[in-house]
C-alpha cells in the first residue's frame, strides 16, 4: 500500500508497480485505520509538509503497536540544495528531537554520497537493475562524523527481528559529472555575486561621496541665507532709523511752519534787518522773554532798551 499527495504519481506508482495499491492523501491525513501496518516508510516526505508533528503522528497512530517505522530526511546541515518544496528541513540533531516524541526507540544511520571507483569483470560490469547483489570488496577514503551526513535515516519503534545490514548503491558516472557542472555553476555564480558585491561597494562608496558634498554644499548655502538674512535685518534696522528721523524732520518742520509770525516792536526809527530776516519769516513765539532779549541784543545791541515789548498777532 502506497500513498502521495499528488494524483499524477498514483497513478505512474499504480501503473509501473501493480498489484500495489496506492491512493492519493497527505501526510497529515491518511485514510487507513489505527495500527493497519507493521512497517512503515516514509523516505524524504515530513520535510515537505507544514505540520511535521502531525504528520509524525499519523505515521504512529498507522503503525501496530510494535510496528517499525523507517524514516529519513536531508541533513539542513549538510543539504546543499535550495528545494522550494521543502517546508521545514532538519538537521540531525533536530531530527532526532522530534522523533523522540512519538517514539521511545529511535536509532539514527548515516546516508552519504562517495565518489566510488570500482574495478570489475565483464559480468559485474553489466548489471544496471538495482537488485543484483554485487560480490565485491569495498573500501573507503574518507570518513564522516554523525551529523555530517548528507542524508538521516531513522529506525523508530522495536528492532526488526533481523538487524538491517550496511549497503551501498552505486549510481552512473553522469551523476559525478553533474554534480561538478553543478559546483561549477556554483563558483561561477559566486564570482559574479562578488564582481556584484565589488561593484555595489564601489557605487556605494560614491554615493556617499555624493552625499558628503551635497551635504556641504548645503551648510555653505544654510551659511550664505544666514548672511543674507543678517544683512537684510541690519539693512532694515537702518531703514527704520532712516525712517525715524525723517518723520521726526517733518514734524519738526511742519510745527515751525505753523508757528504765527510775531511782529516785534523796537523803538526809535525803523532798523535795516539781516539778510535773512528780510529773506524768511522768523517766529519767535516759542521762546522765552530772555531769549528773545538776547536774539535781539545780537542783532540791534544799540536798539534793545530794557523796555522792549511784544505784540500779540491779534493786534
Amino acid at each position: 500500500m502506497g500513498a502521495d499527495i499528488d494524483a499524477a504519481t498514483v497513478a505512474h506508482a499504480a501503473a509501473k508497480y501493480a498489484p500495489a495499491r496506492f491512493v492519493e492523501a497527505s501526510l497529515e491525513r491518511l485514510p487507513f485505520e489505527d495500527g493497519s501496518f507493521d512497517l512503515v516508510v516514509s523516505f524524504e516526505t515530513i520535510e515537505h509538509v507544514a505540520d511535521s508533528d502531525a504528520a509524525l503522528a499519523e505515521l504512529r497512530r498507522v503503525l501496530a503497536p510494535d510496528g517499525t517505522l523507517l524514516i529519513s530526511t536531508p541533513n539542513a546541515a549538510r543539504y546543499l540544495v535550495d528545494n522550494e518544496f521543502h517546508t521545514r528541513e532538519f538537521t540531525a540533531a533536530e531530527f532526532a528531537t522530534l522523533l523522540a516524541t512519538r517514539f521511545d526507540d529511535v536509532e539514527l544511520l548515516q546516508q552519504q554520497n562517495w565518489l566510488a571507483s570500482m574495478v570489475l569483470g565483464p559480468a559485474q560490469a553489466r548489471v544496471a537493475d538495482g537488485g543484483t547483489r554485487l560480490e565485491l570488496d569495498l573500501y573507503k577514503l574518507a570518513g564522516i562524523e554523525p551529523g555530517g551526513e548528507l542524508y538521516t535515516v531513522a529506525i523508530c519503534g522495536p528492532r526488526p527481528p533481523v538487524p538491517p545490514r550496511d549497503v551501498a548503491v552505486a549510481g552512473d558516472v553522469h551523476e559525478a559529472h553533474e554534480l561538478a557542472q553543478r559546483v561549477l555553476g556554483a563558483d561561477r555564480t559566486a564570482r559574479e555575486w562578488r564582481a556584484r558585491a565589488g561593484t555595489a561597494e564601489r557605487n556605494l562608496a560614491e554615493w556617499e561621496r555624493r552625499a558628503t558634498e551635497a551635504e556641504r554644499q548645503q551648510s555653505a548655502w544654510e551659511e550664505r541665507a544666514a548672511e543674507a538674512e543678517r544683512v537684510q535685518q541690519a539693512w532694515q534696522e537702518r531703514a527704520t532709523e532712516a525712517e525715524r528721523q525723517a518723520d521726526e524732520l517733518r514734524a519738526r518742520l511742519m510745527r515751525e511752519k505753523d508757528y504765527p509770525v510775531i511782529p516785534v516792536f523796537l523803538p526809535g526809527p525803523r532798523p535795516e534787518l539781516p539778510t535773512f530776516i528780510n529773506r524768511q519769516s522768523i517766529s519767535f513765539e516759542h521762546l522765552s522773554d530772555d531769549e528773545l532779549r538776547h536774539i535781539l541784543g545780537c542783532f540791534f545791541p544799540d536798539r534793545c532798551p530794557a523796555n522792549w515789548r511784544r505784540q500779540g498777532a491779534a493786534e
